[in-house]
């Protein structure tokens, strides 16, 4: 295909839309490849992808997912690159990398599992020397502003600026009636899920 356009919106909606010189399809392998490929956002050029490779039926792929951005009060401007790792056909892991302008970058991971007797998630997330989060801490916090909030949370001075979370679910059959579950959850510190409740 020669200066192919791709998108999955309807004729009426095209949010986003990616243009390629050239696209080749091989039905042997299953696999297409793009060259010279530019992502559109509302007619916006915001991502230039030199090469791409995808596959053509519904099976799993290594590599660089699509990109996303937005803007928000408490991230600012934000981008967050995936990239998918297929292991095994039972394994997977998802690393990607947020940048978020009023924070820095966060490393975020998460694998997949599935064995004859388990399955489950495995999701960290970790972000060095938070800059809101500092300067949050370093505001007047007792003032009446926070005061409904527990201990008008003059604690938060003394927690880190590293944010961190750790999620992991597991379900293992240990017979069939006997069955385990794990479900472990760690934040760095309590208000981390009001910072980063998709993370």
């Amino acid at each position: 295909l020669k200066k192919a356009v791709y998108t999955t919106c309807t004729p009426s909606n095209d949010t986003w839309r990616i243009h390629s010189t050239s696209i080749a399809l091989n039905q042997q392998t299953n696999e297409g490849t793009a060259w010279n490929s530019v992502l559109y956002w509302k007619n916006v050029p915001v991502f230039y992808y030199p090469y791409l490779s995808f596959p053509l039926k519904a099976m799993r792929k290594s590599g660089f997912l699509m990109p996303s951005y937005g803007t928000s009060e408490r991230a600012g401007v934000s981008f967050n690159l995936p990239f998918y790792w297929n292991i095994a056909p039972n394994y997977d892991a998802l690393f990607s990398a947020d940048y978020m302008s009023k924070r820095g970058i966060m490393a975020k991971a998460r694998t997949r599992y599935l064995t004859q007797s388990s399955n489950g998630s495995l999701k960290l997330a970790f972000l060095p020397h938070d800059r809101a989060f500092a300067s949050f801490k370093n505001a007047d916090l007792t003032s009446t502003k926070y005061q409904n909030q527990p201990e008008g949370l003059s604690h938060l001075r003394h927690d880190s600026d590293n944010r961190y979370a750790i999620d992991w679910l597991q379900n293992t059959t240990i017979s069939p009636h006997t069955s385990l579950q794990v479900n472990f959850n760690k934040a760095s510190e309590h208000y981390y899920m009001q910072d980063f409740r998709s993370h």
